[in-house]
């Protein structure tokens, strides 16, 4: 059987995104069976199409069939969606909205660069494997607007990513109503230099939003090369009752647990020196979201906290365990 090594180095990212976005995951094998072998299954693997992420319900996929990645309905496969960005960049991410009627795609660009599109759910039907599908990239692309906002808000005073420099959309989380999507843009001279900012793109009005909340947020982390508050989405329409918030709490926090365990429990059995590093991101992750529920909850009244801090939380430890989830799927 193969031996799997994790080799964990640490990128210093942001901790608005997730903890284990600061970690590249690195897997090697030792395989024992003759090199003709190991070419035949690989090549054989290679050819195999791959699902990389499914939809909360299982109604949608993303597969990767080569060098090809596709946006695919379960129940009828030849109602799908072609990412043609994929042709020129890497799709490393992907983040469906709760409704499941939006995609997040982050795209690798290169060293300290990347970018993002978001596809929306459209209501054609495609006549053919390769015609107009089920999802469609808004225009322009994600991380054009993005940019184009944030030097518009004052976020930045240059447009790193024009200027090829370190520049960087990342996703900060989607709202529990699907009507707003947290992005950090990230950008600088170089990959010590870069700052952080929050911006949502709202999908109820198709545009980029700074609200006096994110606004704090910004201001709090102004000065530091790492985002050390975290951000919820906020949402739109009216949240649920305490009791339902609860509930939903109770589930997140606990597949958030899980997942942190497993990925514990793999580093102690594959490489110990890992532990402390893992152990040491949970820390500043918990110490980034108290310090974001402290001033996400400064605008409310006492009537309204209780109810906004379940919300706050569950937004921020759903990202973080969908994340978690990946990552301990990637070793």
């Amino acid at each position: 059987m193969n031996k799997l090594l994790l080799l964990l180095s640490m990128i210093a990212v942001d901790y608005g995104c997730n903890s284990s976005s600061m970690l590249i995951a690195q897997t090697q094998s030792e395989a024992k069976a003759s090199p003709s072998a190991t070419a035949s299954a690989a090549a054989e693997d290679e050819n195999k199409p791959q699902v990389l992420k499914t939809s909360p319900s299982g109604k949608f996929r993303v597969v990767e069939n080569g060098e090809e990645f596709w946006i695919v309905t379960a129940a009828d496969e030849n109602q799908r969606t072609k990412m043609h960005s994929a042709e020129l960049v890497i799709p490393e991410e992907f983040r469906f909205s709760p409704d499941e009627k939006w995609l997040y795609v982050e795209l690798h660009h290169g060293s300290c660069m990347s970018g993002a599109d978001l596809y929306r759910k459209s209501n054609s039907k495609a006549a053919g494997p390769n015609e107009v599908g089920p999802f469609q990239p808004i225009e322009p692309a994600l991380e054009y607007g993005a940019w184009a906002e944030a030097l518009k808000q004052r976020l930045f005073t240059e447009n790193f990513a024009d200027e090829g420099l370190c520049a960087m959309v990342r996703f900060g989380g989607w709202s529990d109503d699907s009507r707003r999507l947290l992005l950090i843009i990230r950008g600088g001279e170089s990959r010590r230099e870069t700052v952080g900012r929050y911006l949502y793109y709202n999908t109820r009005t198709s545009g980029f939003e700074l609200t006096p909340y994110l606004r704090k947020v910004n201001a709090a982390s102004a000065k530091s090369h790492e985002i050390d508050v975290l951000a919820c989405a906020e949402p739109v329409d009216p949240l649920p009752d305490e009791a339902t918030l609860k509930q939903r709490y109770a589930a997140v926090d606990k597949k958030l647990n899980e997942n942190y365990q497993k990925m514990i429990a793999k580093a102690e059995k594959e490489e110990k020196e890992t532990v402390a590093t893992l152990r040491r991101f949970q820390r500043q992750w918990l110490k980034a979201r108290d310090a974001g529920l402290k001033i996400y909850l400064a605008a409310f009244s006492p009537a309204e906290k209780e109810r906004k801090r379940l919300q706050f939380l569950i937004d921020v430890s759903r990202t973080e365990a969908e994340a978690d989830e990946e990552a301990a799927a990637r070793q």
